[in-house]
């Protein structure tokens, strides 16, 4: 277990179990002055109410009430809540906002969202409506799984800022330090199979599938990989997606051109704010359009992770702002936690 930071507990899939630990919300106050947010499964009992940081705790009643699946904010709640003005304000806030088709997003990187959000943990009921589970992969991935049962397994995570561990607590350097998808996963695979794991993450922030194809020699070939976690697609979004998975496909190639037996994981990434979509500012474009042929490049020995689809299942339930780490493109704790269960489902036998 890492130092400080309960991974066992923050590895329990959320589809697996009747808690939920460490939700996360953020308030945002309607016209009225009223703030509700919504958790992903009704509430069966409130267990904590914390900062995102885990260092205040808030009262039931004094701070907040709840009921079905949402928690509202008292009149007097000590609890930060935005205005949706101060979210999206009309006028840009230079260096920490991008345009939209009218106003703009707030955007800001390292801990500014993460201490205005509220973790919360509780007893779910009603949890069958929300078919989160995914299915596994396991059989498509057998050398990897024999290696992990012989307990050993080298391993390459290579993407972009969401792998890097953009916002992830341990990245920005603020509590609870929950490390990002990447680390958490490489953690439980350790746990899981009693393993050593040897870990490679050449990923680099800002970068899209061309140029995964361009430097996968360079960045994975002295590594020699058993299993290659391939995750690009989030900065492509003004590329057409048959030229994305060409990328991604010859990615496969290009390393399996030099670790023959390297299986890999293709990871159909979490769409960055779709109201960043207009021409002023597009970081979200082409992506929805990439999941499809993505998942179709699943065979025997590529197995997908289809985060797309994850997350649009959990926001059915739950808002962007619920789960993002800048309000733009990167998870906070919670949802990188998310992309970790969901990767370690993969190797689910059942």
């Amino acid at each position: 277990m890492m130092s400080g930071f309960d991974i066992e507990k923050a590895l329990i899939p959320v589809w697996d179990t009747d808690y939920v630990y460490s939700e996360s919300v953020m308030f945002v106050r309607d016209s009225l002055g009223k703030a509700a947010a919504p958790l992903l499964y009704d509430i069966d009992e409130i267990i904590s109410v914390k900062s995102a940081t885990e260092l205040t705790e808030y009262e039931y009643g004094r701070d907040f009430v709840f009921e079905g699946n949402k928690i509202t904010l008292t009149d007097n709640s000590r609890i930060f809540s935005f205005t949706d003005d101060e979210l999206y304000p009309e006028n840009p806030v230079e260096g920490h906002s991008f345009p939209m088709e009218k106003g703009n997003v707030l955007f800001y990187e390292e801990t500014f969202f993460h201490k205005r959000q509220i973790s919360i943990t509780y007893k779910a009921k009603n949890k069958s409506a929300l078919k989160l589970k995914p299915r596994s992969s396991a059989s498509l991935l057998p050398e990897s799984h024999k290696k992990l049962s012989e307990g050993h397994l080298s391993l390459c995570i290579y993407g972009d800022s969401i792998s890097v561990g953009a916002n992830a607590t341990k990245f920005t350097g603020i509590e609870p330090f929950c490390p990002p998808y990447s680390e958490l996963f490489t953690e439980g695979l350790r746990i899981r199979y009693s393993a050593d794991i040897s870990y490679h993450n050449p990923s680099k922030g800002g970068m899209n599938s061309e140029w995964g194809l361009d430097n996968a020699e360079k960045l994975v070939k002295d590594f020699n990989p058993d299993l290659c976690v391939l995750a690009f697609g989030a900065n492509d979004s003004g590329t057409p997606a048959e030229k994305v998975i060409d990328n991604l496909s010859k990615t496969v190639s290009a390393i399996r051109s030099f670790s023959s037996e390297c299986e890999f994981i293709v990871i159909s990434e979490c769409l960055p704010n779709k109201l960043l979509s207009s021409e002023k500012c597009r970081f979200y474009g082409n992506q929805p359009s990439f999941e499809k042929p993505i998942v179709a490049m699943e065979r025997q020995g590529v197995a997908v992770c289809n985060i797309t689809d994850f997350q649009r299942k959990l926001l059915t339930r739950k808002r962007f702002i619920d789960l993002t780490g800048n309000n733009v493109n990167h998870p906070n704790d919670f949802f990188h936690r998310l992309h970790a269960q969901y990767l370690l489902s993969v190797f689910n036998e059942d």
